[in-house]
Formats: C-alpha cells, structure tokens, sequence
C-alpha cells in the first residue's frame, strides 16, 4: 500500500468520521431543540388548562348562582299560584258543594212529593176499580142467576112443549094407522 493510497484512506475514514461526529452534533441538537418545544408546548398547554379550568370554574360557579337563583324564584312562584288555586279550588268546591246539597234537598223534597202524590192517585185507583169490579161482579152474579132462572123456565117449557108434540105424535100415529086401515099383508094372511 502506497502512502497516497493510506493518506485517501485516512483522509476518507477522517471524512467520514467528521461527518458521523458533525450527524451526530445535528441529531443532539434536533432532540434537544424538540425537547425545548415539548417543554414550551407542554408549559403552554398547563397554562392554557389552567386558564380555561379556572374559566371554565368561573363559569360553572356563575351558572350554579343563576340556576339556584332561578330555582329560588321559580320555587317561590309555584308556592303562590300553588297557594292561590288551592284557596280558589276549595272556594268552588265549597260553593258547588253547596249548590249540590241544595239541587239535592229540592230534587229530593220534589220526588218525595211526586211519589206522595202518584201513591195516592195509585191508591185511589185501585180502590175505584175494585169497587168498580165488585160492582161489576155483583151485577155479573145478578145477571147469571137471572139467565139461569130463564134457562130453568125456558127447560121447563121446553119439557113441557116436548112432552105434547109426543104426546100429539102417538095420537097423530094412531089416527093414521086408523086411516090407512090394516097393513095390507096382515089382510092377505087373514082371508
């Protein structure tokens, strides 16, 4: 090996040795650059959570006072018209209470009186329709007892009537037979 062939060959492994000193010099400075970013983002974001938490607290803190405050009133005005429309509620319903008691006393009174009065008529009614029946049973009774008796004297004529057209018949029989003479075949036997 010659001494210009060794001097390239140190002069590259020292170039390359430079380089890899000088990549690795650019590397340490890359990390440490990124960790200074990392360290200011990161300071940065704690700030910025920090404010918005204390923000965000502030506000939570606000809107519970409002919110509780709103309940409070709204709370109060319930309670009042709550108040109010049960003392109203129970004024109509006293008055329609009342009201109903007396439509029923008055319609009570009214039916008592109705039925009073239809019992009555009821009983009238059924008192004249039995006399009426009694009356009409009784005359029932008379007119049987009358047509019975005229059935009796009408048998009676009849019987007797009866008794003189057979009586007649016999007699009308006999004058016949006397009229007509003997039977012709009792006369043939005869002679």
């Amino acid at each position: 090996m010659s001494a210009e062939t060794l001097t390239i060959v140190l002069s590259a492994v020292g170039l390359l040795l430079t380089l890899g000193s000088i990549m690795c010099a650019g590397f340490a400075w890359c990390i440490r650059r990124i960790d200074g970013v990392e360290r200011s983002l990161g300071a940065r974001i704690d700030g910025g959570d920090d404010k918005l938490g204390a923000r965000i607290d502030g506000f939570e803190e606000r809107l519970g006072a409002r919110i509780d405050g709103v309940e409070r009133s709204l709370g109060a005005r319930i309670d009042g018209v709550e108040d109010r429309l049960g003392a109203r509620i129970d004024g109509v319903e006293d008055k329609l209470g009342a009201r109903i008691d007396g439509v029923e006393d008055k319609l009570g009174a009214r039916i008592d009186g109705v039925e009073d009065r239809l019992g009555a008529r009821i009983d009238g009614v059924e008192r004249s329709l039995g006399a009426r029946i009694d009356g009409g049973d009784d005359k029932l009774g008379a007119c049987i007892g009358s047509i019975r008796s005229g059935l009796v004297d009408v048998e009676k004529s009849l019987g007797a009537r009866i008794d003189g057209v057979a009586a007649d018949m016999v007699e009308l029989k006999v004058a016949v037979a006397r009229l007509e003479g003997p039977q012709r075949h009792l006369i043939v036997a005869s002679r």
